[in-house]
């Protein structure tokens, strides 16, 4: 109880400072599709500096990948002025509402391609973030998966 307590507040606070700078941007599904193909969707996004070493990792419940759900994310959670990398998924040209630049890496469903510059840091914090997850909550359900997440 104290500690979804002590992560919700932490989420809290974290949620008052949107990221900034270069943002590498992916859509990420938690669950699997035999629960009745209802996976949980949401954005994760790194900062990095000029140096192109991370600063800090953004990961967001959202209500699936629609373009007024990513608008309305990148307006509460990316800083005006960012230049923002993802994949080719259309929805995400939404963070321009935010005032941001925006770049799309175009992979073709080609994995391979994840591991290109572009992505190299939110696709390892992603694989990172899940393997902890499925390894410590092993039925960790749509409910406490934002305050996980901000562990």
């Amino acid at each position: 109880m104290l500690k979804r307590k002590l992560l919700q507040a932490m989420k809290e606070s974290d949620d008052k400072h949107p990221i900034s700078g270069i943002i590498q941007l992916d859509d990420v599904y938690w669950g699997s599709e035999r629960r009745g193909g209802k996976r949980d969707t949401f954005v994760a996004a790194v900062s990095l500096k000029k140096e192109r070493n991370p600063i800090k990792m953004w990961m967001t419940v959202v209500d699936g990948f629609k373009t007024k759900t990513i608008g309305k994310w990148a307006k509460r959670h990316l800083a005006n002025g960012s230049a923002v990398i993802s994949d080719e998924l259309s929805r995400f040209r939404a963070v321009k509402e935010a005032n941001c630049e925006y770049l799309s890496v175009i992979t073709g469903g080609n994995l391979d391609l994840l591991e290109h510059l572009a992505f190299n840091w939110v696709s390892t914090i992603i694989g990172n973030v899940q393997n902890s997850l499925r390894s410590s909550c092993h039925t960790l359900g749509t409910k406490p998966l934002p305050n996980h997440l901000t562990e």
